[in-house]
């Protein structure tokens, strides 16, 4: 792979790429009745390097679901005549065409690194036949025969149509395959999708993507376990100790709980879970911010039934939330057929791109995954020694010494780590990495030295809502160290400042009484106590 300058402009970043690079074998695939498509198209080249006549536009329906008549007369056919002429795809066209009328011919290799869809090229398709009863068709959908797919996953198999079916899923040669000129003789075409719920957010995606890559990958990681299967929870926990021993913190919900707003949820750089049909409390609100480039999952068979709003199902509101990737499933993929978490994210922390990983890790084409973002992202890029050199990463930025921490605990032993780590806070003082670290000091009874690290903590008049979980916890630290004004403190400074919802501020409040009675303090545990009453009769 040829070289890469990034050259930087304030908190925006374009990079160039030199003429040998895998971008100028990067393909974008318009509406060419969708202004948006091609305003995205123009955007994504522009950022990447990516050379104009790379963009290829077809004209096609302006509705996320087509069927498969529309599929194969406005994107199949003529896109994969527009590639043989371009001269992209080496192979013998047939004169026949299948049941379907799509062309047919032979491939031996194409020049196709990805193929990007953009927001405007339809999402899925499928049999709009009213032949069927209803029972019938519900049938269908839990049938493996069904005539139904994604159109990226099945433009990913366009160049595999003379041995293949529109009926059911096809074995992805590159899955799990690591040789990395693999895609060239597969005649599989990896694709990837710049969509969303607007412009403003997948240009903001393409953006944090870019950024993520330049400086880093900074906040900790979320997987919330409990789904109905056995299989989906392994494949989550094996993506959780992946990302663990990549030095970031972790929290895991191994319960049929699902994580709330109660939990800590402070910088989610990465999350993973399952099996909830729509997003949910904090992954649809604004108010927990999201790291740059940060990655989300969340498995559930239609997670990606539309994806052009930020209120339905999960990729739409993920990506308008501040995620910069994600992937799911226009219809029932059934589950030995979704993609496996932990393969990519293994596959990432590897330094594989965004769409190297993801076909690493999907074991089915002409089926109904898609993959969400840049697939030249590489959210693992940049070393941890080269992010603590540099002075940019935005508001999370400071969240590098907590990936610091846990690799010095391993390499150089916890006292050197907390030396380290006091040097760091004093420097750029973080309430994560302040609790992490009195937390740690705490167990072993240093209480003196857990104390001196998060007193700074009780300074602070007020806290943004995604630290008040962590806040809790550190009031509840200070219990133990047997220092009750100190934990009252926090509770005053949480308190009664701003709207919080409800499960979040029950918790607090209740927490926050207790703490008033062990200090003697009426008047605050009066005002709590009557907050709480106010509470539990809403509801």
């Amino acid at each position: 792979m040829g070289l890469v300058f990034i050259l930087f402009f304030g908190s925006n970043c374009t990079v160039f790429a030199s003429e040998d690079s895998i971008t100028h074998q990067v393909y974008v695939l318009v509406n060419s009745l969708s202004k948006e498509s091609k305003e995205i198209a123009d955007f994504y080249t522009t950022r990447r390097g990516i050379p104009k006549s790379n963009i290829l536009a077809l004209e096609m329906s302006l509705k996320e679901e087509i069927s498969i008549e529309d599929y194969v007369r406005t994107i199949h056919n003529p896109l994969l005549k527009m590639l043989l002429e371009r001269k992209l795809v080496q192979g013998v066209v047939d004169s026949r065409v299948d049941q379907w009328g799509r062309k047919k011919m032979s491939v031996a290799s194409h020049d196709i690194a990805f193929l990007v869809t953009t927001h405007g090229v339809p999402l899925k398709f499928t049999d709009f036949s009213d032949e069927k009863t209803i029972e019938e068709k519900r049938t269908d959908a839990q049938s493996m025969e069904k005539l139904q797919a994604s159109v990226d996953s099945e433009l990913s198999s366009i160049l595999l149509n003379y041995y293949s079916s529109f009926s059911g899923p096809i074995d992805n040669k590159l899955s799990g395959n690591k040789d990395e000129g693999a895609w060239k003789q597969s005649r599989i075409i990896r694709t990837s999708r710049l969509d969303g719920p607007s412009v403003k957010t997948i240009k903001k995606r393409i953006e944090d993507s870019i950024y993520a890559e330049a400086y880093g990958l900074h906040g900790r990681a979320y997987f919330d376990l409990g789904g109905p299967y056995k299989l989906g929870d392994e494949w989550i926990s094996k993506a959780s100790e992946l990302v663990k021993d990549a030095y970031y913190e972790i929290d895991l919900e191994n319960t049929k709980k699902l994580m709330g707003f109660a939990n800590r949820l402070d910088a989610p750089a990465i999350y993973m879970g399952w099996y909830r049909q729509t997003a949910y409390g904090q992954w649809r609100d604004f108010s927990i911010r999201v790291p740059r480039g940060a990655i989300a999952y969340h498995l559930h068979s239609y997670s990606a039934t539309t994806i052009r709003t930020q209120k339905k199902a999960w990729v739409g509101p993920l990506l308008e939330k501040g995620y910069a990737t994600t992937f799911g499933y226009v219809y029932e993929p059934f589950l030995g057929l979704t993609v496996r978490p932990d393969l990519f994210i293994e596959s990432l922390l590897a330094g594989k791109s965004l769409g190297e990983a993801y076909f690493l890790a999907n074991p089915a084409i002409s089926w109904q995954s898609i993959l969400i973002g840049d697939p030249l992202y590489r959210p693992f890029l940049k070393s941890l020694s080269d992010q603590l050199e540099t002075t940019q990463g935005g508001i999370f930025k400071n969240y590098i010494y907590l990936n610091e921490y846990y690799k010095n605990k391993e390499l150089l032993g916890e006292l050197e780590a907390v030396t380290i780590a006091k040097r760091r806070l004093f420097e750029n003082p973080n309430l994560a990495l302040m609790f992490t670290v009195g937390s740690d000091l705490i167990e072993k009874e240093a209480f003196d030295s857990a104390i001196h690290i998060m007193k700074p903590m009780t300074l602070v008049s007020d806290f943004h809502m995604e630290d008040l979980a962590l806040v809790d916890a550190v009031a509840q630290l200070f219990l133990k160290a047997r220092k009750k004004q100190l934990a009252l403190k926090l509770y005053q400074n949480m308190l009664f400042k701003n709207k919080l919802p409800k499960t979040l501020e029950l918790k607090l409040l209740e927490n926050g009484l207790s703490v008033a009675y062990l200090n003697g303090d009426y008047q605050f545990s009066s005002k709590v106590n009557k907050r709480i009453l106010e509470l539990e009769a809403d509801q």
